[in-house]
């Protein structure tokens, strides 16, 4: 008998030191900081997003270098749905790649299709020749009012910084 307890005896000392061993992996885990998941947002229509406050809400922007066209969408803090503004235009001012200065209106679009109306859209355009043939650009949102809150020279570039790192 006394050797049929030698022979379960070994296996289930093996299991508990395999056991701790596994436990002390798991402590010492634990103890590593864990980078907080990224939050990222992503531009529906393909463009670079401004951020409105701390996740209060987006802008989207984009750009067509062929047309010189920059068009911006109202966006919710998740970049997913648009948010209508009642202003008479989007104001930016662009800092171009040489370095100038470039004050851009861009201008409320009505839709059809969404029942927007100038008074009331998610959408705003504005086309300019000085655009045309560019490929990239910094400026700030002057100042936009969403959700009854105002906002003031807010910072983007396009195209976007994060999306520059990537490549």
């Amino acid at each position: 008998m006394a050797k049929y307890a030698k022979l379960v005896a070994l296996p289930v000392l093996a299991l508990i030191l395999m056991a701790a061993a596994c436990a002390r992996k798991e402590q010492s885990n634990a103890a590593v900081p864990q980078k907080p998941p990224v939050h990222e947002h992503h531009a529906p229509h393909g463009g670079a997003l401004v951020e409105i406050g701390e996740e209060f809400a987006h802008i989207e922007l984009l750009f067509n270098s062929e047309t010189g066209s920059l068009t911006a969408f109202s966006l919710d803090g998740e970049a997913e749905n648009p948010v209508r503004l009642k202003t008479k235009e989007l104001d930016l001012d662009l800092r171009l790649p040489d370095g100038t200065a470039l004050p851009l209106a861009l201008l409320p679009q009505a839709s059809a299709l969404t029942g927007e109306t100038v008074d009331d859209t998610s959408r705003f355009v504005v086309v300019s020749d000085r655009l045309k043939g560019l490929d990239s650009f910094t400026g700030t949102v002057r100042e936009v009012t969403t959700k009854g809150v105002q906002f003031k020279n807010l910072p983007f570039s396009y195209p976007a910084a994060h999306a520059e790192e990537k490549k």
